[in-house]
């Protein structure tokens, strides 16, 4: 017991700089804790931000894919009322000249016989007539399949 009472002031020291080690052991590590984790919140926000920017670009096409359907659409359905009007002036015409037709037939049965190189001419323009008509409708109907084509191709 004399070697503690004897030497009991430098066990004090020995213990007090074995403590003040310790604690700075302990706050060294303490703030490469805190370096560690402010450096993981920053690779987190990071992370985050990239998410945010990729979420806003994928917007941004999908609203972009959206408009360009309803324009497509929109040109679809204007095409098909342009379609729907010339098939409309084409019946029309159609009926004026089946009304000519009519005319000429009624004429035709008055005239006397002497009349048949005019008959012949109106034949004719009659079936001159039928050709351009049906030229017309051919024309409008190959729009119509052309425009209904591209209407399915753009459709999803």
């Amino acid at each position: 017991m004399t070697i503690l009472l004897r030497y009991w002031p430098h066990f004090l020291a020995a213990a007090l700089i074995a403590y003040v080690a310790f604690a700075m052991g302990q706050a060294s590590g303490d703030r490469r804790a805190a370096r560690a984790e402010l450096a993981l919140s920053h690779v987190q926000r990071d992370a985050a931000q990239r998410e945010v920017i990729a979420a806003e670009k994928a917007r941004g096409e999908e609203r972009a894919r959206v408009e360009a359907v309803a324009q497509a659409a929109k040109q679809a359905e204007q095409r098909a009322q342009d379609a729907e009007a010339r098939a409309d002036r084409a019946v029309s015409a159609g009926n004026e000249l089946r009304k000519h037709w009519a005319g000429c037939a009624t004429d035709l049965v008055s005239r006397d016989a002497a009349t048949a190189a005019e008959l012949e001419r109106q034949d004719g323009l009659r079936r001159a007539d039928l050709r351009e008509v049906l030229r017309l409708v051919g024309r409008l109907q190959a729009q119509r399949d052309g425009l209904i084509e591209a209407y399915e191709a753009l459709r999803p």
